[in-house]
Order: C-alpha cells, then structure tokens, then sequence
C-alpha cells in the first residue's frame, strides 16, 4: 500500500488546529452563554406573567367571594322584606275587618237602641196623639160653632 493509495480522511475527520478548535470552543460557549440568559431572562419573565395570573386570579375569586356574601345578605334583606309586606298586609286585612265589623256592631246597638226607646216612648207618643186629636176635634167644633 502507497501513500497514493490511502484515501484522505473526510473534512470532518481531519485534526482541526489548536487556535481555531479554542475560537470555536469559545464561541460555541459563548453561544450557549448567551441562550442560557436569554432562556433565564425568558423564564423570568414567565414567571413574572404567572405570578401576575395567579394574583389577578386570587383577586377575582375574592371579589366573586364577596359578591356572594352581598347576594346572601340581598336575599336575606328580600326575604324579611317579604316577611314584613305580608304581615303588614295581613294586620290591615284583619283591621280592616274588626273595624268593619266594630262599626256594624256599634251601629246595629244604635238602631236596636232607638228602637228600644220608641217601644219605651209608645204609649206617650198615642196619649199625646189622642190629646191633639181631641184639641183638633174641640177647634173643628168651635169653627163650626162661629159660623152657625
């Protein structure tokens, strides 16, 4: 086997120089350094956005909370509310009908009353009835008296 026979390695594997294989080296390392901060710079920033979402999220579940606790209260208000509109309702409806009824009581005591006292008053009543009848009577007979 000739040296003309052995077949060149690939670029590849061919030995790189000492100064290029470090500027490589380093460049790659530098790339690397420069991905690592702009990935922290990027998870930071993530972390940022994240713990913003989680207080706006704290935030709105304790404005929902205390939504909750004023339409717990609403309802409550509402329902003693309708406690009382319908008590009232019923005290008036009843009032309503006592006093009614009081004023039928108190006017069927007066009828019965006066009728109590004309039965009372009767007998005078026919005594001095006959009594003007009789003056009635006398007059008509004196008239006639006087035109004879």
């Amino acid at each position: 086997m000739s040296l003309v026979d052995i077949t060149p390695p690939p670029d590849e594997d061919e030995i790189m120089d000492p100064a290029t294989k470090q500027y490589i080296d380093s460049s790659t390392a530098l790339a690397e350094s420069r991905s690592d901060v702009k990935l922290a710079e990027f998870r930071a920033t993530m972390e940022a956005y994240t713990a913003r979402a989680e207080e706006r999220e704290a935030a709105a579940r304790e404005r929902e909370l205390k939504r909750t606790k004023d339409f717990e209260r609403l309802e409550a208000a509402i329902g003693s509310l309708k406690r009382t509109v319908v008590t009232t309702a019923i005290a008036a409806t009843l009032s309503t009908v006592f006093g009614v009824a009081a004023f039928n009581a108190a006017l069927m005591q007066n009828v019965f009353a006066a009728l109590e006292l004309g039965q009372k008053a009767s007998p005078a009543q026919v005594k001095m009835q006959a009594d003007i009848d009789e003056i009635k009577r006398q007059l008509a007979e004196q008239r006639a008296a006087v035109t004879r």
